[in-house]
């Protein structure tokens, strides 16, 4: 209960009337109006002295109702609209009367008198965050739904390949609307796809929560079971933002789910948090690529207006490399801020004549260098998928088919499709149309670079000669459609020679499409 109400059960406790303490308190009866009746949050120091002294409380209990009061000096606090937050505490909580001095949870946890905690454990939010209207307006539109209507606890899954923005988005969004979640803000950092495969348990993340929530150590249930139910039960009656970044599937989450309504979860991940949407009506947001002019403001807020607009054709180019990449965009950056006198002109050709499109993104920092991001994705991968992934890298194409990757693999279609949407699912492919796959161009030179450091040259080969040999083979039925007056064409397998790969392109996309999409002969 909050201080108000606090006094107003001391004050009934005594059989007293409101004018009946104030007499015995010394203070004006309309003072103990406004404070019962929350137009005043935060009482002096001295109200709260002389209203212990009126209630009789000594020791403990005396403490824990001075506490309550969050006192912070000075004359009343007179909100106009509602309580307000007091500034940070150490250790990201502030404290306010909130839900009396106790604890007591569905499981009878109990501790001494104390303030309950308002917790602010948001991240720092990026000054240079720009963009992403789209998106921000959609994560307002779900919290005004669920402020309209308070009758379920919502969940927002955000998703998204490695380096899109996902935990910069939801933490600037959270940021912006802190006000609106007066009893507090909690974030935990789930490491789903963390350097060293540290995956934060959800009992660890729980104890976490609970510490932030002011429940004391020694009264934290023993049993998994009984935390999930004390954590859930300090949301009654609380309205909470919940930000549970970088997740890894949804059976780390579920447990950290509050059950009560009226709070707000967001959840990010780079997998597709499928059974959240399922079994919790989460609702899904696949967060994609900034465009070109989102990724021109990243820039801009990060190297200055006057920098980027003095040269346009390098801050395109650069863009272009970095293929929209916020992470990529970030890394670039910080580099051209290191190095004030380089023109961004030059920095765009350093970038183009690199020998590795990944050179360009290098740093010694792993949570920012591109391979090593994208590489915690990847050894999440099962063995079969992870192969896939690496040839899909060999592909001269700007995209590809499920029989056309099957013939890569050299296993059956079904067994592929079930790889491809893996990859998908880890956001390591995009499914652009049915059945049709494409890499992020950074993606792709990752996954060359593992197929030329992991895979034999003869394994790669082999491949590249079974997509070719798929080709020649479809290509008299293309050929004959087109110019039915030519020759057929025979595979260069039946002829009796090897088949090299080729990094030609068809003609028409039509062709192409239709070509790559035909089943592999040894499945036909």
């Amino acid at each position: 209960m909050v201080f108000g109400q606090l006094v107003r059960v001391h004050r009934q406790r005594l059989g007293l009337t409101q004018e009946e303490l104030a007499d015995r308190a010394g203070i004006g009866v309309r003072s103990i109006r406004d404070i019962e009746q929350r137009r005043i949050v935060r009482p002096r120091q001295g109200t709260v002295r002389l209203l212990a002294d009126a209630f009789g409380l000594s020791g403990t209990d005396r403490e824990g109702f001075c506490v309550s009061a969050a006192p912070l000096g000075g004359a009343d606090s007179h909100p106009s609209s509602g309580p307000t937050d007091p500034p940070p505490a150490p250790g990201g909580c502030v404290a306010v009367a909130s839900h009396g001095a106790r604890f007591d949870g569905p499981h009878g946890v109990c501790g001494s008198a104390a303030a309950d905690l308002v917790p602010a454990m948001l991240p720092m939010d990026l000054p240079s965050f720009a963009g992403r209207q789209r998106e921000l307006n959609h994560l307002d539109q779900l919290l005004t739904a669920i402020e309209r209507q308070p009758t379920r606890v919502l969940v927002s899954a955000i998703w998204g390949m490695a380096g899109v923005g996902k935990t910069a988005l939801v933490v600037h969004w959270a940021h912006r609307v802190a006000n609106r979640f007066p009893d507090g803000r909690l974030y935990v950092n789930l490491r789903g796809f963390d350097q060293g495969g540290s995956m934060v348990a959800p009992t660890v993340a729980i104890r976490a929560l609970l510490d932030a929530l002011g429940v004391p150590a020694d009264r934290v249930p023993t049993t998994p079971e009984a935390q999930v139910a004390l954590y859930r039960g300090m949301f009654t009656n609380r309205r909470m933002l919940v930000v549970l970044d970088n997740a890894a599937h949804a059976e780390q989450v579920r447990p950290l789910l509050p059950a009560s309504a009226g709070s707000f979860v967001v959840v990010t991940s780079r997998n597709e948090l499928a059974g959240l949407v399922a079994a919790e009506d989460a609702q899904p947001f696949a967060l994609d690529l900034p465009g070109v002019d989102d990724a021109w403001q990243m820039l801009a807020r990060r190297l200055g207006p006057e920098r980027v607009d003095a040269e346009p054709h390098a801050v395109g180019q650069i863009i272009e490399r970095c293929a929209r990449l916020p992470l990529a965009l970030a890394v670039v950056a910080t580099r051209a801020i290191a190095r004030p006198g380089l023109a961004l002109t030059k920095l765009a050709d350093q970038m183009r004549c690199q020998d590795g499109l990944l050179d360009a993104f290098f740093d010694v920092d792993p949570t920012v260098d591109i391979r090593a991001v994208f590489s915690w994705s990847y050894r999440k991968l099962s063995a079969d998928s992870a192969r896939l992934f690496r040839l899909l890298g060999r592909h001269a194409g700007t995209d590809i088919a499920v029989p056309a990757a099957a013939c890569l693999a050299g296993a059956p279609a079904r067994q592929v499709r079930r790889w491809l949407a893996e990859l998908t699912r880890a956001h390591l492919l995009a499914e652009h149309a049915p059945d049709r796959y494409t890499f992020h161009d950074l993606v792709r030179a990752y996954a060359a670079e593992l197929a030329d450091a992991i895979d034999p040259e003869c394994e790669n080969q082999e491949a590249r000669a079974r997509l070719l040999d798929h080709s020649l083979h479809l290509a008299p039925t293309v050929a004959g459609s087109l110019k039915p007056q030519r020759s057929a064409a025979r595979p260069l397998s039946s002829l009796g020679q090897e088949p090299v790969a080729r990094r030609g392109r068809f003609r028409t996309d039509t062709t192409g499409s239709w070509l790559s999409q035909q089943p592999c002969r040894d499945q036909a």
